[in-house]
């Protein structure tokens, strides 16, 4: 399974499997953001877009309701995490409004899901394009470390 929670939808990771049977996405996104438009979307198995500026509550909600559903539905031996920090607050690529805490509070989440099922999780980082992010970033991968 491919989780995607980075600010833009996961147009590329969505392409890569094509129509394979195998391979799962689950993909957080601000819809108003690139790319704009459907020709990926009938690869991404569990799609949840999102409004500009979406907060904390409203992300965190609609994440785990349908990560529940994923991981219930899907079973997955194998999470690739794309740890997405573009969903923070003040970047300007992702225009959305999740703090710091929130982002911790979803990688903490997949972390502590993974373990629990003895699910082996390779995780990648993305976003956080702005220096004042670089430490809540690695803090929050350290986090997610420590659990396994």
């Amino acid at each position: 399974m491919s989780l995607e929670n980075s600010s833009d939808s996961g147009n590329g990771v969505a392409q890569i499997p094509g129509n394979a049977n195998n391979i799962s996405i689950f993909d957080i996104y601000n819809s108003q953001n690139y790319p704009i438009g459907d020709d990926y979307k009938e690869f991404i198995d569990y799609n949840i877009p999102l409004l500009q500026m979406c907060k904390d509550d409203e992300y965190f909600s609609k994440f785990t309701s349908m990560l529940e559903t994923a991981f219930c539905e899907v079973s997955p031996e194998f999470v690739i995490y794309n740890a997405g920090a573009d969903i923070l607050s003040g970047d300007p690529v992702g225009i959305l409004d999740v703090s710091v805490s929130g982002m911790k509070k979803r990688d903490i989440l997949v972390s502590t899901i993974c373990k629990v099922e003895n699910i082996p999780l390779f995780v990648t980082q993305s976003g956080a394009y702005f220096p004042a992010r670089y430490q809540d970033v690695s803090d929050s991968m350290v986090g997610m470390a420590s659990y396994f």
